[in-house]
């Protein structure tokens, strides 16, 4: 974008910055540099995952740093109505300031195809299992298999008995675990896809066939392109008391419920052979956390700035 993306710490950008009506960020706005540390409500959050787990002020623990970022919060967007109650109450803002948008991150699912695969040396052809589990504030995982006790040789003999292939997402943080892990296990069945191969996960979940994760808050997008989930929740309750959920995790989990090696691959079995059962309970949880179906909530969220008024950022 020449003439309109901006060098961060060049003096146009600063400028920029300080007398700009909105600024905007997805994870944190510290992101921003020192224009993180500003304290007028005129920031966007949009949005770096829906709240399965405590965000905010309703944190298991104590964040000193959550009531400097709910004062600077003008807008926060997301997916549905229902969630807008969620991050009103996690950050004790009025549901005004919640704009059901739907989310930037999510317009690639709906333009997305499997060629991001070839850069991942993935043949055409074959089915895609993702395991991409949530980040423990408690810990990094020091194995990266989807369940504890699981064999790795019998899962990859699953995997080639579907010509499948498990893709491996790691946190950022924990990308070395992923990568012995995999390494370990020697095989093109299980292959690493960290932000140094894939840097945006919304680009690989179109090319998903079937998703694993534990807590994280990848499954909501992935709700959008309606296919089978399994979740590993061996831990649960240990998360609970560490982190805890905004939500009854079992009445907004729609897939397989698994706690060790055998449970997994028995799941894995039959959604690899085409087995379906939560398909309706799955799109009775899509229906709750997204109210669009498509790939236009860059276009409604910049509608929203454009006519919002001037002084006023969080009313349109």
């Amino acid at each position: 974008y020449p003439g309109r993306a901006l060098h961060a710490w060049s003096a146009r950008a600063v400028l920029t910055g300080l007398t700009a009506r909105w600024l905007g960020f997805s994870h944190s706005k510290y992101d921003l540099g020192p224009f993180g540390y500003l304290m007028r409500p005129r920031f966007i959050y949009l949005n770096h995952g829906t709240p399965l787990k405590t965000m905010g002020y309703e944190k298991a623990y104590r964040d000193p740093s959550v009531g400097h970022a709910a004062g600077s919060f003008g807008a926060i967007t997301c997916c549905s109505d229902f969630e807008a109650t969620l991050w009103s109450k996690a950050y004790r803002l009025p549901l005004e300031r919640i704009w059901v948008t739907g989310v930037p991150r999510n317009d690639r699912l709906f333009t997305g195809d499997r060629s991001v695969l070839d850069r991942l040396g993935v043949p055409r052809g074959r089915k895609v299992v993702l395991y991409a589990p949530t980040y423990r504030e408690t810990g990094q995982l020091a194995e990266y298999l989807p369940a504890p006790g699981l064999d790795g040789r019998e899962l990859v003999e699953s995997l080639e008995r579907h010509d499948a292939v498990m893709l491996v997402r790691p946190h950022y943080y924990e990308w070395r675990a992923a990568a012995d892990t995999v390494a370990r296990l020697g095989s093109d069945r299980f292959v690493t896809a960290d932000e140094r191969q894939v840097t945006d996960i919304n680009e690989l979940l179109p090319a998903v066939d079937v998703l694993i994760t534990d807590y994280s808050s990848i499954y909501f997008d992935y709700l959008l392109l309606d296919r089978p989930l399994i979740f590993s929740c061996h831990d649960r309750e240990a998360y609970q008391r560490e982190r805890g959920f905004m939500i009854d995790y079992d009445a907004n989990t729609p897939g397989e419920k698994v706690v060790n090696g055998a449970e997994l691959l028995a799941a894995l079995d039959r959604v690899l052979r085409g087995d379906d059962p939560h398909r309706s309970f799955r799109q009775e949880v899509r229906g709750r956390f997204h109210r669009h179906l498509d790939g236009s909530s860059a276009e409604r969220i910049a509608a929203r700035i454009a006519g919002s008024e001037a002084g006023q950022p969080g009313h349109p």
